[in-house]
């Protein structure tokens, strides 16, 4: 490997900083992409991560060379120069290729067998490589031709440095504080996150017993029982609520300006967020009053400028390892995760075998449940004043099923995803009802708009041929004052807020 250099420590340091990134391809293409990075919040501390993972992880290796080659005379690079097969077989596969892709995506029995014959394949080549003199010599050339590739060890750092960086994503809103000048009532919008509408309500029309805290709820507001969300997934449906109109995909340019389009106008040119006339925070900001988001997976801050006061978010791909562990911690094992979810290497097959990944990402979603969860539970008892529009983003009932019906960490299988729903909807059930009972111990109940809504129904549902059922979720409005139930029957759309009497001049804060 090292054979014929005056310096064979650093020649091990290059191979092996060149080896590790390009074992970790394929994760490196996910980071060069927009929307990965986007859905990943990155920033110069996940750049900083990515790095020192790679560059560390290269290093450790070499200095373990360079010590085996120190213990066994400089022997030891003639007896492992043939694993230079099984290492290209690795490379090979480790980028985004197209078989595997597909057999994952079509036939994910497969993978396991897929992932074999890799294996399979490096290690024939290397073990021709000790019997077969010509495999060695190539062997000594694959290793002398990896050093060529020395460029990728400033280019990929640089292109990923000159990424737009997702920076300043969450903020405080409860340090803005109470507002007592403000004016109107405050609209209160709690989204519980894939809730179809039977999900929730009895062929009658009534809130499943199970539920308590939407079923009491129910009982003091208007239910409308053909609300139809904007979209079947939540990057369509929540920002067409937000800016109140059916907004489509949304390009992010390389600077992170955000534009959308409309689903029933796909020649209409894209517009920024502010350009979207009944979109609620920038209608109740343009009155005077604050507008705050707490959620989590996209960040709405800088997608929608100037449309909130401040806002609390959270990424969805992420690990939260147990305090006071801190952030840089969590990134190295967040970015080591993702390189093991993608390598076809023998010890992330391990990993992935042993569910560690699952574990931690399980964890993560607890955590922010429950971030998200008390942060907003603080805002509403310290900060909600006249006026304010607060949306709190609740992160379940939608998968994975990590729950149980008290809030503790659930002990169902992971294939039983009936029990694990319904388990996590009774769960955020509770929530909601703490909710409530915030604002009902702060005397802020009775003069606000509260809304309780989903914004898609159940992902794992097979639709059939009515894919638009996706799409009739629950919706249930109080109005300020409101002590008795009304049910509406006709059809809505969550982005036409304004069609509920009164909802409109709260709003715009018109007397």
């Amino acid at each position: 490997m090292t054979r014929g250099n005056n310096h064979p420590f650093l020649r091990r340091i290059l191979l092996c900083e060149i080896s590790a990134f390009l074992l970790a391809g394929k994760l490196l293409g996910q980071l060069m992409d927009p929307e990965t990075r986007w859905h990943l919040f990155y920033g110069w501390m996940d750049f900083a991560a990515v790095m020192a993972l790679l560059f560390g992880c290269g290093l450790a290796v070499a200095v373990l060379l360079h010590l085996i080659a120190g213990a066994s005379r400089g022997r030891s690079d003639r007896w492992l120069s043939p694993w230079f097969f099984f290492l290209a077989v690795q490379i090979v596969f480790n980028f985004s290729f197209s078989l595997w892709d597909w057999v994952l995506a079509h036939i994910p029995q497969w993978s396991q067998m897929l992932q074999i014959a890799i294996w399979s394949l490096g290690l024939a080549l290397t073990a021709g490589g000790y019997v077969v003199p010509a495999l060695r010599r190539w062997a000594e050339k694959g290793w002398r031709a990896l050093v060529l590739l020395w460029p990728i060890l400033l280019l990929v750092p640089l292109n990923l440095a000159l990424a737009y960086k997702w920076e300043n994503v969450s903020g405080d809103p409860c340090r803005l504080g109470f507002r007592p000048a403000g004016k109107g009532p405050p609209i209160v919008i709690f989204i519980l996150d894939m809730v179809g509408y039977d999900n929730a309500f009895t062929g009658v029309g009534q809130i499943r017993n199970k539920l308590p805290h939407l079923k009491a709820f129910s009982e003091e507001a208007t239910v409308f029982h053909q609300a139809q969300a904007a979209g079947g997934y939540t990057h369509i449906s929540l920002p067409s609520l937000m800016l109140q109109d059916d907004v489509s995909e949304f390009l992010i340019s390389p600077t992170g300006t955000t534009r959308w389009g409309l689903q029933n106008n796909s020649d209409a040119p894209l517009r920024p967020a502010g350009d979207f006339p009944r979109a609620l925070p920038y209608r109740v900001r343009a009155s005077g009053s604050r507008a705050f988001y707490f959620g989590y997976a996209f960040p709405y801050k800088q997608m929608m400028p100037g449309a909130w006061d401040e806002a609390y978010i959270l990424p969805f791909y992420a690990v939260s390892l147990p305090k006071p562990t801190s952030r840089w911690a969590s990134l190295l094992i967040q970015y080591w995760l993702r390189y093991v979810r993608v390598s076809k290497d023998p010890f992330a097959a391990l990993v992935r075998a042993r569910g560690l990944h699952l574990v931690l990402e399980n964890q993560h979603w607890r955590a922010i449940t429950q971030d998200i969860y008390s942060t907003s539970m603080q805002f509403i008892r310290e900060a909600l004043s006249p006026g304010d529009l607060l949306i709190v983003h609740c992160p379940i009932p939608h998968e994975p099923f990590v729950f149980a019906a008290d809030g503790r960490p659930s002990q169902l299988p992971r294939d039983d995803v009936v029990g694990g729903y319904k388990a996590q909807l009774q769960y955020a059930d509770q929530l909601l009802g703490d909710w409530i009972t915030a604002l009902k111990q702060t005397g802020k109940w009775d003069p606000s708009w509260v809304f309780v809504l989903s914004d898609h129904g159940i992902h794992q549902r097979d639709y059939g041929a009515h894919p638009e059922r996706k799409r009739h979720v629950p919706l249930m409005v109080k109005a300020p004052g409101q002590t008795t139930r009304e049910d509406r029957h006709d059809p809505f759309r969550l982005v036409d807020l304004d069609r509920i009497p009164g909802f409109s001049r709260a709003v715009d804060k018109h007397p």
